[in-house]
């Protein structure tokens, strides 16, 4: 749903949940505060203060999910990872692994899980 709110301007957000055996199960997402165009969104120093902000806060109410992955939107030109997208994703994994990547286009989703390194 957060990902068709921003109509023709790139959202982002993050994903919660956990990874079990080989499964990555997503419980739950947030919307970043982040500046988006039509063909970039901007996770500039705002947005992760607010999630790292964010991620802190549910833990002091019990909630024990982590975050496990970002995702972003395309509206109206496919689902692909773009050479930003892929140093954003990157930049991730060199902080958590395994860590998932999902881009959305309004008629497309499209998610990636790979290694790196």
């Amino acid at each position: 749903m957060h990902a068709r709110s921003g109509g023709n301007i790139e959202v982002m957000g993050l994903m919660q949940g956990k990874v079990q055996d080989d499964t990555m199960i997503v419980m739950d997402v947030f919307a970043l505060p982040v500046e988006g165009t039509e063909t970039r969104v901007n996770a500039q120093q705002q947005g992760y203060e607010y999630m790292v902000e964010y991620l802190r806060l549910i833990q002091q109410v019990g909630r024990v999910e982590n975050a496990i992955g970002w995702y972003h939107s395309h509206p109206g030109y496919g689902c692909w990872l773009s050479g930003i997208d892929v140093s954003t994703q990157m930049l991730n994994q060199q902080f958590q692994e395994p860590f998932l990547a999902v881009v959305v286009s309004f008629c497309f989703v499209l998610y990636f899980v790979f290694d790196c390194f």
